[in-house]
């Protein structure tokens, strides 16, 4: 019998932490570099609260990564049901592959 082990794809949450440990910023300088409170960008690393659209931009300058990546774990965490739609189109489906 074999079971067919699932990755669970990354959250939005999980990516910005995990990018923050890769650089050794501390919540303070990453804060800083997306012109935060330190007190919402911990809310963000936590998952506690939902990352704004608006935001992504900055927080994508400020860990050095794609706007792209981040923007597709927003919309698979927070609106799973245009993921999934996101997830059928052919070009999409590309990016989902580079951005997971």
């Amino acid at each position: 019998m074999s079971h067919e082990v699932r990755s669970t794809p990354p959250t939005l949450a999980s990516t910005i932490s995990s990018r923050i440990q890769e650089l050794d910023l501390s919540v303070s300088d990453f804060a800083a570099r997306c012109r935060l409170d330190p007190k919402i960008a911990t809310a963000f690393i936590d998952g506690r609260t939902k990352v704004p659209a608006s935001l992504v931009g900055a927080i994508a300058k400020a860990l050095d990564m794609a706007p792209a990546v981040l923007m597709r774990r927003l919309v698979a965490d927070y609106m799973p049901e245009v993921d999934k739609a996101l997830s059928a189109v052919p070009v999409c489906k590309e990016m989902t592959r580079l951005t997971r």
